[in-house]
């Protein structure tokens, strides 16, 4: 049985390897281990606070960047995490009392390897071919997921690195699942622009699984619409031991949000509305298309249980608050001798209208809500992830007989964010979480957005 309470860890095995393949335990140097994941970064990284007075191991190896760490970990639960980075930099060195104490920068070697990666060779086929192809220029073993999109593409990256090349693309994927259409009405607010529907946008990032690269819908969906993941369990804040808090979930320490409703910068970005103007300079044909969210809100994976968007939400979907401009390009992988329409008879078409508004408002909505929770110690935690969250009513006693849970702000949030911090001086082990989410509404309820 998970032990949910206790905050003990302990290390099973702690060693750095120098440059010349020398192994030294460090068990006794480690005050402090701060293990951070994000799903919006393409490496885990952390930060070990290093006492090294009795070696001195940063004179006599001496330590000069590039040396293996490897921290192996028993939590609470008594589940082993293996730990493996390269040291990139030290930082903060102090000494007192002939105590030397400094920072010591971790992160995954795959990072260090991609300075120095280049690609610029033309790729071209699915995007989860493409992937695979990139991620083997780093010589990775670690474990991949890796979804197919709905296009194949064909492009020369220009000699940049493999991250800064997975980034470009995650922005521009398309998962085979979405729902949209790009033909039929014309959008009210716009004179003569089709109205299109649909989603896009894709992650890419590590956690202590290896890499993933899925769409944004699939992440948050926890059905079989788009193929996700179910979520991995239910957490719980109770500190005054409330009604209904005799449950078998995972108690939450502490919880803070950060924000919550910022109208203003989703109607800079176009995340309710945006027109974008495509030319295709081989044709001289000139559209607009206007994507709105009340279309697309619907059909899209959603972490909550509302079902429509706010009122004043839908209004500023009426009319579009960004104006885009994008050239197409469907005549540069074809090589038919007339001139191809919306990519007929090519392999490769430009796609641009497929993903350009609808990434933008994907995006724009996925962190409407967003929160910090402390949890016990629990190494498994991986970004990525989602956990259903119980936080409590603030209305007065009585009610919460009844009503014992806020059934807005409680419901299934995406660990967009791990920290796990590791203090030696008493064995204590935290999981620092930030969670984001795109609606409201608890699980096995309805929101109350009208």
């Amino acid at each position: 049985m998970s032990n949910v309470l206790s905050r003990k860890f302990e290390w099973v095995d702690t060693t750095l390897t120098t440059v010349t393949g020398q192994t030294i335990s460090i068990r006794e140097n480690i005050l402090e281990f701060l293990y951070n994941e994000s799903i919006f970064s393409p490496f885990i990284c952390g930060n070990i606070v290093f006492q090294d007075s009795n070696k001195n191991l940063i004179a006599s190896l001496p330590i000069q960047g590039g040396e293996k760490i490897k921290l192996k970990v028993r939590d609470p639960n008594e589940e082993e995490v293996e730990y493996n980075f390269v040291v990139w930099a030290i930082t903060d060195r102090t000494t007192k009392d002939r105590v030397q104490v400094y920072n010591m920068k971790v992160i995954s070697e795959e990072a260090i390897k991609n300075e120095s990666v280049k690609i610029g060779n033309p790729l071209n086929g699915n995007v989860e071919t493409i992937v695979n192809s990139i991620l083997q220029e780093l010589d990775s073993e670690k474990p991949r997921t890796i979804e197919r999109s709905k296009f194949n593409i064909s492009l020369i990256p220009g000699r940049v690195s493999p991250f800064s090349l997975l980034s470009r693309i995650a922005g521009k994927s398309v998962s085979e699942k979405a729902n949209f259409s790009s033909s039929g009405s014309r959008a009210e607010s716009t004179p003569g622009a089709i109205q299109v529907k649909g989603t896009a946008g894709y992650f890419f990032y590590e956690n202590r699984n290896g890499y993933f690269f899925e769409s944004i819908d699939k992440t948050c969906d926890s059905g079989s619409s788009y193929g996700g993941r179910p979520n991995r369990g239910d957490y719980y804040y109770s500190p005054n031991n409330e009604p209904n808090a005799d449950n078998q979930g995972i108690k939450i320490l502490s919880f803070s949000f950060d924000n919550e409703i910022n109208i203003m910068k989703k109607l800079r970005l176009g995340g309710y509305s945006s027109t974008t103007c495509y030319y295709d300079f081989c044709t001289g044909e000139y559209k607009e298309q206007t994507w709105s969210l009340t279309d697309t809100f619907k059909n899209m994976a959603k972490l909550g249980t509302q079902e429509k968007l706010g009122k004043y939400q839908e209004e500023a979907s009426k009319s579009p608050t960004r104006i885009m401009s994008m050239i197409l390009d469907h005549e540069t992988w074809y090589n038919g001798e007339e001139p191809t329409t919306d990519g007929d008879n090519t392999e490769y078409p430009d796609y641009a209208a497929y993903f350009s508004a609808q990434a933008i408002g994907r995006q724009s909505i996925l962190s409407a809500q967003k929160m910090y929770i402390s949890v016990p110690g629990d190494c498994l935690l991986t970004v990525g992830e989602k956990i259903n969250v119980y936080l409590p009513n603030t209305i007065p006693s009585e009610d919460r007989k009844n009503q014992p849970w806020d059934e807005e702000n409680s419901g299934t949030y995406l660990i967009s964010k791990v920290e796990h911090l590791y203090t030696c001086s008493n064995a204590q082990f935290v999981s620092k979480l930030e969670l984001i989410r795109d609606s409201l509404g608890i699980p096995k309820g309805s929101s109350n957005v009208k």
